[in-house]
């Protein structure tokens, strides 16, 4: 157990210095590989655009038929983010192991480590809502089309501040209890709103090849990005549950008094849900979907003679 200057009690066990660095060395190399695979996809991504579009690309309002590549990559900056937040609260959580007495390293590995998966769960959000709209499935979410995204993200962004917020009093002498509260309304916010985006996924994924309302010409790819988010949000939906639990039972609870708990059912889950995300994002992304509905766009313009002969080329 250690405790900081003015008597509060921070650690219920001594922290593992070891297991920290490992798990700073595995989302620091997240945020190095997804960063260089969305700028390399966007840049072959650019190329492929101009041999398959050609001059309709000079045209802004083409892409009234799909996205722009600075808005698909946006979209994935909320992840490159998370993982950010994870390396700087296992940077943190080392220097606090070194220096329990110390109260700012702490707080910052409480809070980082804690609102880091919300960051991951933006990016999911914002990946499905715009896999709907490429393939002409908004109709299958549970929550109206037009504002789809932006209610799963406000719903995260509420759950983010709920829980910075709870993560930052309870370290406050005083205000344990308030922090307490605020943790967990955040982390069952999340939980709420991760379980209705968990039942649209699952929706899209049986119905959509039931009505098949998806253009057989646009490739299998989106499947497979269902499959990786759906994954993903699995992972955090139960390191989320989990903890839920460790707020509930309190600071002198059995999670909060074992280590391994963290590393199991945090670190461990958001290792996996993002080499999910990372590890399909080379051949299954929303910049290999938005070219194949481009091209198939111009080809219902231009006449079904060059179906096969566009499509072929559609891939990254």
């Amino acid at each position: 157990m250690s405790t900081s200057r003015s008597g509060f009690k921070l650690w219920e066990y001594k922290p593992s210095v070891g297991a920290a660095a490992v798990f700073t060395v595995i989302f620091l190399l997240f945020v190095a590989i997804i960063w260089a695979e969305v700028i390399i996809i966007s840049k072959r991504a650019k190329k492929r655009m101009s041999h398959t579009l050609g001059r309709k690309l000079e045209h802004a309002d083409y892409h009234k038929s799909g996205f722009t590549r600075r808005k698909i990559s946006l979209k994935y900056t909320c992840l490159i983010i998370g993982c950010v937040l994870e390396t700087a609260g296992y940077i943190a959580r080392i220097k606090s192991a070194n220096s329990p007495e110390k109260m700012m390293p702490f707080i910052i590995q409480s809070v980082y480590i804690l609102i880091a998966p919300s960051l991951t769960a933006a990016s999911i959000y914002m990946v499905f809502g715009a896999m709907l709209i490429l393939l002409e499935c908004t109709s299958l979410s549970i929550v109206p089309a037009k504002h789809n995204t932006t209610f799963f993200v406000c719903g995260d962004v509420l759950s983010l501040l709920l829980q910075a917020g709870g993560g930052g009093l309870m370290i406050k002498q005083g205000s344990q209890t308030a922090g307490k509260c605020l943790a967990i309304a955040g982390l069952i916010t999340q939980l709420i709103f991760f379980g209705l985006f968990l039942i649209t996924e699952v929706r899209f994924l049986v119905l959509a090849p039931k009505k098949r309302i998806i253009s057989p010409y646009l490739g299998n790819d989106w499947k497979v990005m269902n499959w990786a988010l759906i994954i993903s949000s699995i992972l955090i939906l139960i390191r989320c549950v989990v903890r839920t639990i460790e707020f509930i039972e309190g600071q002198s609870g059995y999670i909060a008094t074992h280590e391994w708990t963290l590393y199991v059912f945090d670190a461990l889950l958001m290792t996996a849900a993002i080499g999910t995300i990372a590890g399909t994002l080379p051949f299954a992304n929303l910049h290999h979907l938005n070219i194949a509905k481009m091209a198939l766009t111009q080809i219902e313009e231009n006449g079904s003679d060059q179906m096969e002969e566009s499509i072929s080329d559609q891939k990254v």
